[in-house]
């Protein structure tokens, strides 16, 4: 204890040596010299990343980029020729509103069988049922619900789709957006794919009760919305509205395997198949899209970017950008914000609605580009939010090419009723059946067709590797033909 107390003025000494004004001068001195030279640091940088963006937008302003909302919103139109004024749309709010939980509650199971949740399967089970299945499905269904009238029992089960089905019938739609972006949000995606899938569900139910035209009429109103949802703006709304064409795809199939559809009722369900432009609309939607965040970007500082961040990627967890963006200088965003936009507009250009094709093997090539290319402080945040949006491509490219054989397929059949036989070639089916035959979307040259024996026929595109694998999918990597699943006459 005595040796110990011995030495308490050396540690005194100690500590005045080090912890003494001088000590503390210097150290002051020294962190007011390195806060100077981080605040020049970080000056200069917002000033080279603002000039930077400046001169980047300006440039694409030159080349006639649309900047801003209104360049790309179509001429006004009467509310009451408006599908997005309709009431029952209005009424829906935006993705994840309280109206739109509403009304997911009443296009769900539990309206159809209440309390039956855990026993009835997915609506895409009866969907993407084989033709010889779908009787076996729809008995399945009955006992489910214990109604032999599926029809009656879906139409008291959902009795808005009289609304949706009325909404339908207007001519066009025009979804406006705030300046200040308020009302910039996706259209409630479950309740449309689930709305679709009923549609399509309750179709399937009709053919076979024997009411193919109450089925016809129900597949036209599933085309007429999703053509009409594809005013949207935003990049979901697209996906949904291509999605929701496919949903069709089942009863068409069954309703051509059996000859069920008279020429008429395919004449009108062709009509209803392309009252839009899928391509043009899947483009304005990306241009929508890197204007969106770009405005963002500009109006917010660096740590009120999360949020709009965060929804635009909901599949990927962005909490740890909140941390990021805050450490950042914001002319780092501005870089961040050139890289976004470049990698929009790449996207943009495999887009080719005057050709009605996607440039597969550009996106091909940027999809392994993208996985090689590396990330750095200055373009994080743009690699990061256009991660998604080639894939997204690719999605809708596939959805389009099957659209497009649900075309040629009932042109074929309506060839079939007047000829009992099939056309040699799809030239024969236009323009009595057809107007055109569409081209490959991912090559731009012809749609494959092949008649075979027992009025068997194939009929394909090439997928996005470009190769032509006779009429067959290869699963393993995802790029073989897109085929139209074919079951005989």
């Amino acid at each position: 204890m005595t040796s110990f107390l011995s030495k308490i003025p050396t540690y005194r000494k100690i500590f005045h040596a080090v912890f003494n004004w001088r000590i503390a001068r210097r150290v002051l001195l020294t962190l007011a010299v390195i806060g100077t030279l981080l605040a020049v640091i970080i000056t200069e940088e917002n000033w080279r990343g603002q000039r930077a963006w400046d001169t980047y937008k300006s440039d694409l302003v030159a080349q006639g980029v649309p900047m801003s909302f209104a360049q790309l919103q179509p001429p006004a139109i009467p509310d009451d020729q408006n599908f997005a004024m309709a009431p029952i749309i209005q009424s829906l709010g935006a993705v994840m509103s309280k109206a739109s939980y509403k009304m997911e509650d009443k296009l769900s199971w539990r309206a159809l069988v209440p309390g039956g949740d855990n026993q009835v399967p997915e609506w895409d089970y009866y969907l993407y049922s084989k033709p010889t299945e779908l009787r076996a499905k729809m008995d399945e269904l009955r006992k489910i619900i214990g109604q032999r009238d599926l029809v009656q029992a879906m139409n008291t089960a959902f009795p808005v789709l009289e609304e949706f089905t009325a909404a339908s019938r207007r001519p066009a739609a025009r979804f406006t957006i705030a300046d200040d972006l308020s009302n910039y949000a996706d259209m409630p995606v479950t309740v449309f794919l689930n709305l679709g899938k009923i549609y399509a569900v309750r179709a399937l139910a009709e053919l076979d009760q024997g009411q193919v035209q109450n089925s016809a009429d129900d597949i036209s109103t599933l085309y007429r919305l999703a053509n009409l949802l594809s005013n949207g703006f935003t990049v979901t709304t697209q996906l949904v509205a291509i999605a929701m064409t496919g949903f069709a795809d089942g009863p068409v199939r069954e309703g051509l395997v059996e000859h069920r559809w008279s020429d008429a009722q395919l004449a009108q369900m062709q009509a209803d198949m392309h009252k839009g432009d899928f391509i043009a609309s899947l483009q304005k939607s990306f241009q929508y899209e890197r204007i969106r965040l770009t405005q963002i970007l500009e109006r917010n500082t660096v740590s009120e970017l999360v949020g709009s961040l965060q929804g635009m990627s909901r599949n990927s967890d962005l909490s740890w950008l909140a941390f990021a963006t805050k450490l950042i200088p914001e002319g780092w965003v501005r870089l961040n914000q050139i890289t976004y936009s470049q990698e929009h507009l790449k996207l943009v250009a495999l887009l080719d609605p005057a050709h009605h094709k996607v440039d597969a093997p550009t996106l091909l090539a940027y999809q392994q580009d993208r996985a090689r290319r590396s990330r750095t402080i200055f373009n994080f945040i743009g690699i990061i939010m256009t991660s998604n949006f080639a894939g997204m491509i690719q999605h809708g490219a596939v959805s389009l090419a099957q659209l497009d054989e649900a075309q040629v397929a009932c042109a074929i059949e309506r060839y079939w009723l007047a000829n009992n036989k099939l056309p040699a070639t799809l030239e024969e089916l236009a323009p009595k059946f057809i107007a055109k035959i569409p081209n490959d979307v991912f090559n731009g040259g012809p749609m494959h067709y092949l008649p075979g024996a027992d009025d068997h026929f194939q009929l394909y595109e090439v997928g996005l590797g470009g190769r032509d694998d006779g009429g067959k999918s290869d699963e393993k990597d995802g790029l073989g033909d897109i085929m139209w699943p074919d079951a005989g006459k």
